[in-house]
């Protein structure tokens, strides 16, 4: 028979497989939203899974993630982190990720075809 910890496991992991794409409808986004919402009722609070419900959040990241909303997905990976107890390489990459796409691009500094050959010829170099 399986144990709590292990179906647990069976089921996270296997939303976290449909997040792992390099592209997600929308409605494959609401059925996994739906299906992390049940996990979480179901195992959020459960002390026999431990640490291992760090996946809940970081699945949730995932989602907010691939709905363009970073802030809340860098919030939820932070919690995972948190609830794991320590960093983790998909935790700092998502995060490094989040971080590289809110940088500002900075206009040139001069709006002529020079200035514009400037800041083009010291991007490539």
């Amino acid at each position: 028979m399986e144990s709590n910890n292990e179906s647990y496991l069976r089921l996270i992991n296997h939303v976290l497989d449909q997040l792992d794409k390099t592209e997600i409808d929308s409605a494959t986004l609401e059925a996994v939203q739906v299906r992390l919402d049940k996990l979480a009722a179901r195992y959020q609070d459960d002390e026999t899974i431990g640490t291992d419900r760090y996946l809940l959040y970081q699945a949730q990241a995932m989602v907010h993630y691939w709905n363009h909303d970073n802030q809340s997905a860098a919030i939820w990976i932070q919690q995972a982190v948190n609830v794991r107890g320590s960093r983790y390489p998909f935790a700092d990459e998502m995060l490094a990720g989040i971080r590289i796409m809110e940088q500002p691009v900075s206009p040139p500094r001069k709006s002529t075809l020079r200035g514009v050959l400037e800041v083009t010829a010291a991007i490539v170099a």
